[in-house]
């Protein structure tokens, strides 16, 4: 991700204090994929007990960065998204984290370029000190243990995920590990990864989008250099723009939400954000985190049912893994299994040809790999299919590589296996 502008004002002014007896969201669960990042946050229940709140510091400080920021893809913007609100995760479970942000910035589209302009103005950080460690003593809420310890394990077929899916929708996915308050406002423009526009237009449209072109040039260092005649040129390119506006008063978001920003505005925004106490940014750990962090060993059910529930979000969620076979001849393509550690990963098939019948012949001696068994991984997300037409690829790349000729016809040799493919003929697309 790229990005320029300059933080103009940065005074980190830091004191720890304990926040008892008050409502800072800290511990709450929240279903993340159906969460709207860029909206008030709407929690579930709390995780820990009401001792928790006890063991929180407070760490004030003045900090207002006034900026703009590119992504040029997806996978850029889910990883800027897990850099904002604490979330180090595989990409294809921050992709499952931030499902209902993308979709409210993207629309329609499903591949998508963004650029945004944004005032971030923060006074407080609320936090676990030394979180990983807090979180072994931290008495969790009994109800949430209850909950989990009449969870069934180990689940045996997709289906029996069933109360693992309800326990998440209940308690939520993860909780809230730390509040940030002041204010917040961020204007997006998005565009199709296919389109031609540059950085510098699509900065131009999210810069004429805040200001509706009434002839002042927006004060934001998320617009330098950007000109009057620049955001009229850009208002012509087709985009999704979406705003986004929260702390300070409600009269004040109200005005940026609805209507065109004056300078007046925004030095308001800023002032009103330096005083706020609304939590207008958060970081995030999941809900299993603190049980597995409790109750270390396998041998105990609430470590098992935890790391059940990681492998049923992590795993079958994020990476999509429900079972997927063949039935002629009989083969899975793809499967969700636990291990004998009591952990899970998602495998699918090698590639290659299972018949001698996959291998058909090209020219003199040229064999290529398709039919009803052969497997090829060029599917969505990589996953196993099989591949029941001739390829455009080389002859000695897989799943072609596994039919070789033998005088006169092409034959399967098993043996040539992709790396890591294991004796069962799976290999693993998420471990755990």
């Amino acid at each position: 991700m790229a990005s320029s502008g300059i933080f103009f004002f940065v005074l980190f002014v830091l004191y720890a204090s304990t926040v008892a007896a008050q409502n800072v969201h800290f511990g709450y669960g929240v279903y993340l994929p159906t969460t709207d990042l860029g909206s008030p946050l709407r929690t579930l229940r709390p995780i820990f007990n009401e001792r928790a709140n006890d063991f929180l510091l407070s760490e004030k400080y003045t900090s207002v960065t006034n900026n703009h920021a590119h992504t040029s893809n997806n996978e850029e913007l889910y990883r800027s998204f897990g850099v904002t609100f604490g979330m180090n995760v595989p990409i294809k479970v921050l992709q499952l984290n931030i499902e209902a942000s993308f979709n409210k910035i993207a629309g329609s589209k499903t591949s998508i370029r963004t650029t945004s302009v944004f005032v971030e103005s923060y006074n407080q950080r609320i936090y676990l000190r030394n979180h990983a460690r807090a979180i072994q003593t931290l008495p969790l809420n009994s109800d949430f243990l209850s909950d989990l310890r009449n969870l069934p394990e180990p689940p045996s077929s997709d289906s029996a995920w069933g109360p693992y899916r309800s326990f998440l929708n209940k308690w939520g996915t993860h909780y809230v590990s730390e509040t940030f308050h002041g204010s917040w406002l961020r204007q997006w423009t998005v565009a199709s990864s296919t389109a031609t526009f540059t950085q510098r237009q699509m900065q131009a449209k999210a810069c004429a989008k805040l200001t509706g072109l009434k002839g002042v040039l927006p004060n934001l260092e998320g617009c330098a250099g950007i000109t009057l005649d620049d955001m009229r040129a850009a208002e012509r390119i087709d985009t999704q723009d979406t705003r986004e506006a929260r702390g300070g008063s409600s009269a004040t978001v109200s005005q940026l939400l609805s209507g065109n920003i004056t300078n007046d505005l925004i030095r308001k925004f800023i002032e009103e954000g330096a005083t706020s106490k609304e939590a207008v940014r958060y970081g995030f750990f999941p809900v299993w985190a603190p049980v597995l962090s409790q109750y270390m060993s396998s041998a105990s059910k609430e470590w098992r049912v935890a790391t059940a529930l990681q492998a049923y979000y992590e795993g079958f969620l994020a990476f999509k893994c429900p079972l997927d076979r063949l039935n002629t001849p009989a083969t899975v393509l793809q499967q969700f299994r636990r291990l004998s550690n009591g952990k899970y990963q998602c495998v699918r098939q090698c590639q290659g040809c299972r018949l001698d019948k996959d291998c058909n012949l090209s020219g003199v001696s040229g064999c290529y790999c398709y039919g009803n068994s052969c497997i090829n991984a060029l599917g969505p997300d990589g996953r196993a299919q099989v591949q029941r037409q001739k390829d455009n690829l080389d002859r000695n790349v897989l799943p072609n590589r596994s039919c070789e000729y033998k005088f006169p016809q092409c034959r399967c040799n098993t043996k040539s296996k992709e790396p890591n493919c294991g004796a069962d003929n799976m290999i693993p697309i998420w471990d755990q």
